[in-house]
């Protein structure tokens, strides 16, 4: 396991994804200025989030996407 992989396994990941939770809603905002202008060009098969944490983007994707867009996620954390 390199260092990176040790931080995010260890108490600072802990503690990070403890404190970052209730985003979804924030975060639904930022991906629908970020991607709605651009998804009329074609709207994406699948994302993969890597580090995807409690997975709070991936919900607030999964409400601008709906369930036509397979989400996956991967976390070092096992807290997460």
């Amino acid at each position: 396991m390199n260092k990176n992989e040790q931080f995010w396994k260890g108490e600072f990941g802990d503690a990070y994804a403890k404190r970052n939770t209730g985003l979804v809603a924030r975060n639904a905002v930022f991906f629908a200025k970020a991607l709605l202008p651009v998804m009329g060009i074609r709207q994406p098969q699948s994302v993969l989030e890597l580090g995807c944490g409690t997975g709070q983007n991936l919900e607030a994707l999964q409400l601008l996407l709906g369930t036509q867009t397979e989400l996956e996620g991967i976390e070092l954390n096992e807290q997460a």
